[in-house]
């Protein structure tokens, strides 16, 4: 009886005394470490929308360009100063690119429209669907350029739907048209 009292008094010894140490950080010394004293870096520069000084453990955000100016520690703490600048705006497309609306838009540019309709066209000639003349385009068109014949190319990647032996439309799949040189001739269709 008296060794079973032993055992759990000493038990209870070494739970009170490791229970406080679970979870914490020691040195190579045995000293404990706070997480609170742990080295950080921190992060100062100036908004460029609103002119204020910001200060924070996070990077910048990655709409900004930044480079450093200085770098200094402050006690245990590493203090990164940095001239942050607006991104430039996206220049857009490349010139001669078509932009395409859809959904209620009443206006097409001609050329991709021109596209879209030789490409659903090809695709209603070339590829066997049970039911050709229920074809309709869903969605905007993705548009590239493409060296697959050799020569730089317009490529039209268009989602078709049709319906199938059920009169009931079976879902869009996506078929890609390679287009010629006058972006109007369908070169070669996949898909569907």
């Amino acid at each position: 009886m008296k060794s079973k009292t032993v055992i759990a008094i000493s038990l209870s010894l070494i739970v009170a005394i490791t229970a406080p140490a679970i979870g914490q950080v020691f040195d190579s010394e045995g000293r404990r470490l706070d997480s609170s004293l742990q080295p950080k870096i921190i992060y100062q520069w100036t908004d460029p929308k609103t002119g204020k000084a910001v200060t924070s453990e996070i990077p910048p955000p990655t709409n900004l360009n930044v480079r450093e100016i200085d770098r200094r520690k402050e006690g245990i703490n590493t203090v990164v100063i940095l001239e942050a600048t607006l991104k430039e705006k996206d220049p857009g497309p490349p010139k001669g690119s078509v932009a395409v609306k859809y959904k209620g838009s009443e206006k097409k540019e001609p050329q991709a429209a021109d596209a879209i309709a030789a490409c659903l066209s090809a695709a209603r000639d070339r590829i066997a669907y049970k039911d050709a003349d229920s074809l309709r385009v869903e969605g905007p068109p993705i548009i590239r350029y493409t060296t697959a014949t050799g020569e730089v190319r317009q490529s039209i990647t268009i989602m078709v739907n049709a319906k199938n032996s059920f009169g009931a439309y079976a879902g869009a799949k996506p078929v890609t048209c390679i287009l010629g040189a006058d972006n109007a001739t369908v070169i070669a269709v996949s898909g569907g």
